[in-house]
C-alpha cells in the first residue's frame, strides 16, 4: 500500500501535478516508508528552489529586531504547496504538522476585538503556533504593534521565513519569556508600553499586567522618563489660577500613558494662588514640565511659550479651568499617529463646541482655511502640529498689535497660517469638559486688589464682556478685513471666501449678545449698521460680478435673519414683562 502511494506520488510529480504529488509524498512519509529518501526528495524538489527567499525573509525579520538566532536555528521548515500555502515540517520531531495558509488570516473583525481601544499596542502570550493567533498578525498589518511572549522561540521564529509575512514584519516582535519582555521596555523607555493583554490563562494576564504597571511607574520617575517619542503634549498656559491648575494636574496624572504624552505648564503672574503653583510644580510625575515666571505677560505669548517648551509632535492646548476626557485620548492619539499631514485639529468640547457632530476634513490650502477660520475662538481642544507651528514664526505677527482682531484672537491668525502647512480636521469625539467660567469672579477679586475695574471688562446690566460688545465686534470686523488683505494679498478668490466667513460670523456674534439682553434698544440701529458696513467693505474690492453678487446675497440673508430674530426676542421680552 505504501509503495503504491509513493509510486502514485512519483507519477503525479512527473505529470507536473506538483500539489497532488506533495500530498502523496507526505502521506507516504507518514506511513514510514523510505522516510529519509522521501524527505530528501521533498526538500530537493520543493524547498531548495525557495531557500534563498526563505533565508532573506528570516534575516530581514531577525535583523530588524536584533535577534541573535541564525537561520539554521529554526526548528520548522515550510514546504510550498499552493499559492500562499505551506506544509510544516518539524525538524526536531521529524514529522509533518499540518499546513498554514495566508487565507486563514483574512476576514478577522479586529474592531470588535478592541472596542474603543483604538491606539494602544498589544501584548499576547502563546506557545509558538501562529495558526492559533492569526488575528494578531492582521492587527500588526494595520499598524498597531503586537508584542508576543512565546514558549518556544525557535519554532516561533521559524514562521518569519514565510515571504508573505512581510506585511506583518514591522509591527510584530517576539520574546522568549516575561523577563526578556520586561527588560526590553525597561531599556527602551521611548517605546510605548502595550496596554491590551491577551493570554489563555488569567494568571498570565495578571502577571503581565503587573509587569506593565511596574514599568509604567518607573517611567513616571526622572530616571525612567524619555522625551524623544512624545506624540502629544498637553499644554496648559496659566495666569493667577494655581488653585485651578492643581485640580487639572491631579486629574491628568491618573491617565495610563507615559512615553506617549507630557504635560507642559507655562505659568505667569504673581498676584494670586502662588502656594498652589508651588504644590503643582512639585508633583512627583516626570511627565510634568513646569515653567514659571512671576511677571505678567500677554495670554497669547504664554500660549506660544507653552508650545515652544513642548516635546510632542502635536500640542493640545487646554485652559486651566477645563478638564480633558482621558478616555477620549485613545481616539485622538490614534488620529495623530496615523495622519502625518494634519497641521491642526479642532476637537469637540462639552459646551463651546458642542455643535460638532460630524467629522470635517480640510485639504491643505484654501479648503483648510475655509473649514477652520473663525472657528478657534475658544482655545481649549485645539491641537496643532508643533513643528509646523514653530516654522510659521508667528511672533512676526506682533507688528499687527494695532489690529484689534489680532489683539483679541491672535490664535486665529496662527491657525490660518497652519492651513497653508497641512490638512485640518474637525472631530466629533468630545475631548474637553469646560469648567465654570472663572473670569467674572476673577475680575471681582482683581477689583478688590486695585488691579482692574469690573465695569471696564463687563457690561453692568447684561454682564457681556467688553470684547463682545456691538462696538468691539464692528471694530474686529474691520480688523478681519485687514487680515484678509494681509493673508491673501491679491488673491480675490481667497478674500471673497474669507469675506463670506467674517460676514456670517459678525451677524452671529451680534445676535448672540442681543439674545443676552445687551443694549436692546439700540439693536435696530445695529442691524442697519451691519448692513451698511458690510456692503461698504465689499465695495472696496474689485470682485467679479458673480462673486460680488454672492456676497451681497449673504448680507441680505443675514439681515433678514437678524430682523426675524429681533422680533422673536421682543415678543419673549413682552411676555416676560407681562408675567
Amino acid at each position: 500500500m505504501e509503495n503504491n502511494i509513493l509510486d502514485l506520488a512519483i507519477e503525479n510529480f512527473e505529470q507536473k501535478n506538483y500539489d497532488k504529488a506533495l500530498e502523496l509524498l507526505i502521506l507516504s512519509y507518514e506511513k514510514e516508508d523510505c522516510k529519509e529518501w522521501i524527505l530528501e526528495n521533498i526538500y530537493n524538489c520543493y524547498i531548495a528552489g525557495n531557500e534563498e527567499e526563505f533565508r532573506n525573509s528570516f534575516q530581514k525579520y531577525t535583523e530588524k529586531n536584533s535577534y541573535k538566532y541564525a537561520y539554521e536555528d529554526c526548528l520548522i521548515d515550510f514546504i510550498p504547496y499552493r499559492e500562499g500555502e505551506y506544509f510544516l515540517f518539524d525538524k526536531e520531531k521529524q514529522n509533518f504538522n499540518g499546513k498554514i495558509s495566508m487565507s486563514e488570516f483574512e476576514d478577522f473583525d479586529i474592531q470588535s476585538l478592541f472596542g474603543k481601544n483604538e491606539f494602544s499596542d498589544v501584548l499576547i502570550k502563546f506557545d509558538w503556533d501562529y495558526r492559533k493567533i492569526g488575528v494578531f498578525l492582521k492587527v500588526a498589518e494595520t499598524g498597531r504593534k503586537v508584542y508576543a511572549i512565546v514558549n518556544d522561540v525557535r519554532r516561533a521564529l521559524s514562521f518569519w521565513k514565510i515571504p508573505e509575512w512581510e506585511s506583518y514584519r514591522d509591527n510584530f516582535k517576539i520574546f522568549s519569556c516575561e523577563e526578556e519582555f520586561q527588560q526590553y521596555f525597561h531599556r527602551n523607555t521611548a517605546e510605548y508600553l502595550p496596554r491590551l493583554v491577551f493570554t489563555e490563562r488569567q494568571e498570565d494576564t495578571d502577571l503581565l499586567g503587573k509587569i506593565i504597571e511596574t514599568e509604567h511607574e518607573y517611567r513616571l520617575t526622572p530616571e525612567g522618563r524619555n522625551n524623544s517619542n512624545v506624540l502629544l503634549t498637553i499644554g496648559i498656559p496659566t495666569h493667577n489660577r494655581g488653585n485651578l491648575l492643581l485640580k487639572r494636574l491631579e486629574h491628568l496624572i491618573k491617565m495610563p500613558y507615559d512615553a506617549e504624552v507630557e504635560f507642559v505648564v507655562s505659568k505667569n503672574g504673581s498676584e494670586l494662588y502662588q502656594e498652589e503653583y508651588k504644590q503643582a510644580s512639585k508633583l512627583p510625575d516626570s511627565r510634568l514640565k513646569y515653567y514659571g515666571i512671576d511677571e505678567t505677560i500677554m495670554p497669547h505669548l504664554n500660549w506660544y511659550k507653552t508650545i515652544e517648551k513642548a516635546h510632542g509632535k502635536y500640542v493640545l492646548l487646554v485652559s486651566d479651568e477645563d478638564d480633558i476626557e482621558i478616555g477620549a485620548l485613545e481616539h485622538y492619539l490614534k488620529i495623530l499617529s496615523e495622519n502625518k499631514n494634519l497641521s491642526q485639529i479642532r476637537a469637540k468640547t462639552f459646551s463651546q463646541y458642542f455643535f460638532i457632530v460630524d467629522r470635517e476634513e480640510g485639504k491643505k490650502g484654501l479648503d483648510a482655511f475655509e473649514k477652520t477660520f473663525l472657528r478657534q475662538n475658544y482655545i481649549s481642544g485645539l491641537i496643532i502640529k508643533r513643528e509646523a507651528f514653530l516654522s510659521l514664526n508667528v511672533l512676526n505677527y506682533e507688528k499687527y498689535q494695532d489690529n484689534i482682531f489680532y489683539r483679541h484672537y491672535p490664535h486665529e491668525w496662527w491657525c490660518a497660517g497652519l492651513s497653508k502647512m497641512g490638512n485640518s480636521l474637525q472631530e466629533p469625539v468630545q475631548l474637553i469638559v469646560e469648567g465654570k467660567e472663572a473670569l467674572y469672579k476673577e475680575i471681582e477679586t482683581y477689583e478688590k486688589l486695585g488691579l482692574a475695574k469690573r465695569d471696564d471688562v463687563f457690561d453692568k446690566e447684561s454682564k457681556v464682556p467688553s470684547y463682545a460688545s456691538y462696538e468691539s465686534r464692528f471694530q474686529q470686523f474691520y480688523g478681519q478685513v485687514e487680515f484678509l488683505k494681509i493673508f491673501f494679498k491679491n488673491d480675490l478668490i481667497g478674500i471673497g471666501k474669507g469675506m463670506e466667513i467674517i460676514i456670517h460670523k459678525l451677524s452671529y456674534l451680534l445676535d448672540f449678545v442681543r439674545e443676552r439682553g445687551y443694549k436692546k434698544q439700540e439693536y435696530l440701529n445695529v442691524i442697519d449698521q451691519f448692513a451698511s458696513l458690510t456692503i461698504e467693505v465689499v465695495d472696496q474690492f474689485a470682485f467679479e460680478d458673480e462673486q460680488k453678487l454672492k456676497l451681497l446675497n449673504v448680507i441680505k440673508h443675514e439681515c433678514e435673519n437678524l430682523y426675524a430674530n429681533q422680533l422673536e426676542y421682543r415678543e419673549k421680552e413682552s411676555e416676560n414683562d407681562e408675567d
